[in-house]
């Protein structure tokens, strides 16, 4: 779906071929932009993988000795995970502004995605 950003921050991801995050940088123009998937999901086991990551390597201490930022230690983790984007249909496009807007998109995605699934079985 496309979309002008009207000067709102956004994080623009960069893939490499094989879909594994390789950068990522802010910007706040004003132009067009394609919007695959509004809501990014993951999985219980990657939300434990990034704990266990946490409290296992990183602290303050380590963070201000190698002068980190949380952004980057968060890329450098994600780098290891797999993006799956898809095109969406554009009955599927939201503008998300208030709670109702993101509760109907949840709706909307969890059929897209049992849809999906059926399709590859």
């Amino acid at each position: 779906m496309l979309k002008e950003s009207k000067g709102v921050p956004l994080t623009r991801i960069h893939c490499n071929r094989n879909r594994i995050i390789t950068d990522y940088e802010g910007y706040a123009g004003r132009e067009t932009v394609v919007t695959n998937l509004g809501i990014s999901y993951w999985t219980r086991n990657d939300a434990g993988d990034f704990k266990r990551f946490f409290h296992q390597r990183v602290d303050e201490k380590m963070k201000k000795r190698f002068g980190l930022s949380w952004e980057d230690i968060f890329l450098a983790l994600s780098c290891e995970k797999a993006l799956e984007a898809h095109q969406l249909d554009r009955k599927y496009g939201c503008d998300i502004n208030i709670l109702m807007d993101y509760l109907n998109a949840c709706s909307i995605y969890d059929r897209l995605w049992k849809n999906c699934d059926s399709i590859k079985k």
